[in-house]
């Protein structure tokens, strides 16, 4: 049977149909309820006239809806276009007129933006609303007109599925095809990783915690349900919500950025909660600090990993369970080693292999890769040349196959002729134990044309001085590397992924 997306509720509704596929607060779906909604939208997708191709937005917070657009857009033939809620109304204006969208299924609290830009938007002839406080949900109004009908569509696992847009955390941002087969071959790599993090049973569940026009969660989520597991959906991250969902669900695998992590221990009833079907944490967006392990792991007591990658090539390296191991953390910088089948090289601005050791970009060629950009073929061809995804990303690998990540190749702060890569600098302060979180970029400076100025938050009753801060650095990193300036924050401004936005705070600068 072919890979493509229907397959998934297809087949658990036909073995599982009266399992529990997504619970999302007080409401359960079945496998057979989600399969037949999927086909209700598919049909009704038909009936608005779209065709192979066409493009079907969702604007919305995360909710059991969207997993039955997301297949029922798949049976229909059609390319889903999650839209990050997040951004500014002429971002998501942009968005929904670059994709050309047809249809939009739209969150309630998020209707008036959109029907502010309409008149702007030529392509897009339906709207539909999403209203889960509504005694008569305008959504569920619509799936009713139609019948339930799996239109069986003979689809093609490298057709293009979805259209992601990236994070645009520097320019507009790029809309990444994304094939079914994508997801499945993801899946197939990631299972042959030693720790197996994503190696669950039907019976467990599958904690949503990323949002979902984000690859981060919507990989996670697939590869719960194309194992049959039951997907535990929230809105927004809560992390009292998700100590109640351990105590009624088995849960394998925690997926939580190090904020989030630190979020979910600092909460009341954190030490109290059992953990006890927790195997693995599972983390991406930047090296986790030390002492946030430390604690982690005496609390939850379980394995930890980190991945890294991209929606353009989805995971590309995996740090395993046991390169955290305590009290020695020796890869706890690195991002870890590539994933089978994956081939990584660093290269130089030429485009020619470096050295170990020696920073450069970090170029990788994958099984898994979208095959292009929306309508930007040179943007494509900037990227992807010869089979090989240039990430923009720069790092080193060592003698032993480990990649450390040095920031984005755009975020070397070049000072002086020298090159200052902020994830040094940060790493040396994260080890000052009134830090708590901390991002550096490069400020302009007459002299040395930039210069890197530190954003902390500090731990809580900290105060923090300058002269100590630097102190203590300059005995980790070289002098010319330390920061120049310093600005305590509450708090630092990221993408729903976490990643850290360096294009604001320079902003701010």
């Amino acid at each position: 049977m072919p890979q493509t997306l229907p397959t998934v509720t297809r087949t658990s509704a036909s073995e599982r149909p009266d399992a529990p596929a997504i619970v999302f607060g007080e409401r359960t779906t079945t496998w057979r309820e989600l399969d037949a909604a999927s086909s209700r939208v598919a049909s009704g997708l038909g009936a608005s006239g779209v065709v192979d191709g066409s493009r079907v937005a969702v604007l919305s917070k995360s909710t059991d809806r969207f997993f039955e657009i997301f297949f029922g857009a798949a049976k229909a033939g059609a390319v889903l276009v999650p839209v990050n809620w997040r951004l500014a109304g002429p971002e998501i204006e942009h968005i929904l007129a670059d994709a050309e969208a047809q249809v939009l299924f739209v969150g309630s609290e998020f209707a008036s933006l959109v029907e502010a830009a309409r008149p702007r938007l030529p392509a897009l002839h339906e709207v539909i609303v999403i209203d889960h406080h509504s005694n008569v949900d305008p959504y569920r109004r619509w799936t009713q007109r139609f019948e339930p009908i799996d239109p069986q569509r003979d689809l093609d696992p490298d057709a293009v599925a979805l259209q992601l847009y990236t994070s645009g955390t520097t320019g507009r941002p790029k809309g990444a095809l994304i094939t079914h087969s994508y997801f499945f071959e993801n899946f197939r790599l990631v299972q042959r990783i030693p720790s197996r993090f994503c190696d669950w049973d039907p019976s467990e569940a599958t904690l949503v915690t990323f949002p979902l026009f984000h690859i981060g969660g919507l990989n996670w989520a697939f590869m719960g349900a194309v194992q049959g597991c039951t997907l535990l959906v929230m809105p927004d991250f809560d992390p009292a919500a998700i100590l109640a969902l351990l105590s009624r669900y088995r849960v394998p695998a925690l997926p939580l950025v190090a904020a989030m992590l630190q979020a979910v221990l600092s909460t009341v009833g954190a030490t109290e909660t059992d953990f006890g079907t927790v195997r693995h944490v599972v983390y991406g967006a930047a090296p986790i600090p030390p002492a946030l392990l430390r604690r982690a792991i005496d609390m939850i007591g379980c394995g930890f990993v980190q991945t890294y990658g991209m929606t353009e090539s989805t995971i590309v390296t995996v740090l395993d369970a046991e390169d955290h191991q305590l009290p020695t953390i020796p890869a706890m910088l690195s991002v870890g080693q590539p994933m089978p089948e994956i081939e990584l090289e660093i290269v130089d601005d030429r485009g020619a292999p470096v050295p170990d050791g020696e920073i450069g970009e970090i170029i990788v060629r994958t099984p898994v890769l979208m095959k292009g950009y929306w309508r930007q073929p040179d943007a494509t061809a900037e990227v992807i040349k010869d089979g090989w995804f240039h990430t923009g990303d720069a790092g080193y690998l060592s003698k032993d196959g480990y990649l450390y990540l040095k920031d984005r190749v755009k975020d070397t702060i070049i000072s002086g002729g020298e090159n200052i890569y902020p994830a040094e600098v940060e790493n040396a302060l994260y080890e000052h134990p009134s830090i708590k979180e901390v991002a550096v970029v490069g400020v302009p400076d007459d002299t040395w044309g930039e210069v890197p100025k530190a954003f902390i938050v500090p731990e809580e009753g900290a105060v923090l001085d300058e002269s100590a801060l630097l102190s203590h650095t300059e005995q980790r990193i070289a002098r010319y590397k330390l920061p120049k300036h310093f600005a305590v924050v509450t708090a630092l401004p990221r993408t729903a992924s976490g990643k850290v936005l360096r294009r604001v705070l320079r902003d701010q600068s």
